[in-house]
């Protein structure tokens, strides 16, 4: 081999394996985020997810929302994480594989908006995380946020998963707006996707239905006004063959999804029973550990 051939492949071994490599770069610029990231990477039941949120990278950084809230998307791509979980590395981790769990679903099933059927089942996976993280109860006491997290814990471990899909479900749909809550149901978005199937038919209806939805968002905080003006506009300016079009496309679509995310939350469901069955052990010792952990009311 040449010089110049020798000078070429060493180029070509640098550009792929000699180089630095931040596997994260693309999903944060804060290094709490990058530890909580590497953490995740060694935690079995993360896989799956982490290898997910890789083909769809999303951007995490923080907010400073009431305390007990969680994470919510804070616009396309970029995902919110509470600032009071920033200085414990493995209770920011358990928060931020809960928040991709989500969006995992949200991109594999084609869904828009969070329902708290989503939010039931993130709270087992945020669970099954933390159990094989081996947290203690003293990392539950420093902050509200972790107090939050570590309830949830407490009750996935001492009631069951039944007890903490109840109470996950109890939190998705209790008032409070500055949480982005009361979220909806499947059954709710169901109940709306036949209210646009019906209005179909009836332009001013469909536009009136539309805009009533995204005001919606707009309190919920989803969404912005001026956002929601923009929408109602554009809809509005389609010619009538474009509006038949968008109305059965989005009609279609949105079955089609809710059809998905109904099947992934029960197989969710089995996949929690089987992780019980085969972690026992972790469990037992959670439960001790948690001996004195202070249960929801």
């Amino acid at each position: 081999m040449n010089r110049l051939s020798l000078t070429a492949a060493v180029i070509m071994l640098c550009a792929c394996g000699c180089l630095p490599h931040r596997r994260t770069a693309r999903l944060t610029a804060e290094p709490s985020i990058e530890r909580a990231l590497d953490l995740l990477g060694t935690v079995r039941e993360a896989a799956p997810t982490l290898r997910a949120l890789r083909r769809n990278p999303v951007l995490f950084d923080y907010y400073d929302a009431p305390a007990g809230c969680g994470s919510f998307p804070a616009g396309p791509g970029r995902i919110h994480l509470p600032r009071g979980l920033k200085d414990n590395d493995a209770l920011l981790a358990a928060a931020l594989a809960k928040a991709a769990y989500i969006h995992r679903m949200n991109v594999g099933l084609g869904t828009e908006e969070n329902v708290s059927e989503q939010e039931e089942a993130a709270v087992l996976f945020q669970a099954r995380v933390l159990l094989e993280i081996g947290l203690k109860s003293d990392d539950f006491r420093k902050t509200a946020d972790a107090k939050a997290i570590g309830s949830d814990l407490c009750t996935y471990v001492m009631q069951g998963a039944e007890a903490a899909v109840r109470d996950a479900r109890a939190a998705a749909l209790s008032v409070q707006p500055e949480c982005r809550r009361p979220m909806d149901t499947l059954r709710k978005m169901r109940e709306r996707l036949s209210e646009t199937h019906e209005a179909m038919d009836d332009s001013a209806a469909f536009f009136r239905l539309l805009k009533d939805r995204d005001l919606d968002k707009v309190r919920k905080g989803t969404l912005t006004m001026a956002e929601a003006v923009k929408n109602d506009a554009e809809i509005r300016a389609l010619p009538t063959y474009e509006l038949y079009r968008k109305q059965r496309e989005l009609y279609d679509i949105q079955t089609t999804a809710f059809d998905r995310l109904t099947r992934f939350c029960r197989s969710a469901m089995k996949e929690d029973a089987a992780w019980r069955k085969s972690n026992q052990s972790l469990i037992d010792a959670a439960r001790k550990d948690l001996s004195d952990c202070d249960l929801p009311q």
